[in-house]
């Protein structure tokens, strides 16, 4: 079944220029220009919902120790996705499109007509979709779904956000009322940890999907040629996996497939 389209999906750039300016602006320059804006404004609105996801944990912190350990797991997973995407962001606007643009500013100076100057609005255009990553539709693909990934945490834990109300509004009358029934306490420790249970499975399935896009992006710049562009490309790399934890996931899958293919050998 089809999945409808978000609003911001659907986000759109528009610019009405009247002539000589909408020569500068013509339907494959406003293509391009669209697709960088709905990319960046994707971006930080995933960065915005994973800084709401913070902030709403900082509520869980509240909780008894016992309560709030099984949500440990999400804590690491928003921290490395908002980590994630924040590098992300700065990459492409500092790293490819600010850079651009000084350039594009300072040829400017060099322009002398209108021929001259469209060349370089394209030049300029064209060489921030490459340092973005949309000629790769491999990488561009593969970052879609990594924020999309982030989205599906984030509507999880918005989901979930009022188990952590019902377990703390629990906690306060528990202590108010030491006194229940055994049967209650029994019947509410067993609905707690199955809950728990059911929380931290979820958690693990959207690590590991989450982690298994990254390191497939990871894996793939790693893998590209020695274009100025990919040179970019491995600041991503670098800052993603700086203290080389998903190489050694990596390494360690690559391990268990030599395993494998061994004892099938054997």
């Amino acid at each position: 079944q089809a999945k409808s389209k978000t609003g911001l999906e659907g986000f759109a750039f528009q610019v009405v220029s009247k002539w000589p300016l909408s020569l500068l602006f013509d339907q494959k320059i406003m293509g391009c220009y669209q697709m960088l804006f709905r990319h960046l404004v994707n971006c930080k609105h995933v960065d915005r919902r994973l800084c709401r996801v913070w902030i709403n944990d900082k509520e869980v912190k509240r909780l008894p120790t016992t309560a709030a350990s099984g949500y440990l797991g999400a804590f690491s997973l928003r921290q490395r996705m908002l980590f994630c995407v924040q590098n992300l962001e700065y990459y492409m606007m500092e790293e490819a499109i600010e850079p651009n643009w000084i350039r594009f500013m300072s040829r400017l100076n060099n322009v002398n007509n209108i021929d001259d100057l469209l060349a370089e609005h394209w030049d300029f255009v064209d060489q921030c979709m490459k340092d973005c990553m949309f000629m790769n539709h491999d990488l561009i693909a593969i970052i879609n779904k990594i924020l999309a990934s982030c989205i599906e945490f984030c509507d999880f834990m918005q989901r979930m956000q009022r188990y952590f109300l019902d377990a703390e509004l629990t906690s306060m009358l528990s202590d108010d009322q030491p006194f229940d029934s055994d049967i209650q306490s029994i019947d509410g420790v067993d609905s707690k940890a199955s809950e728990n249970q059911s929380f931290e499975d979820n958690i693990k399935r959207l690590d590991a999907k989450f982690t298994s896009y990254l390191i497939t992006l990871l894996t793939t710049i790693s893998s590209l040629g020695q274009e100025e562009s990919v040179e970019k490309l491995r600041n991503i790399l670098y800052r993603e996996n700086f203290n080389g934890f998903y190489s050694e996931k990596i390494e360690r899958d690559q391990r268990g497939n030599d395993t494998v293919t061994s004892s099938i050998s054997g």
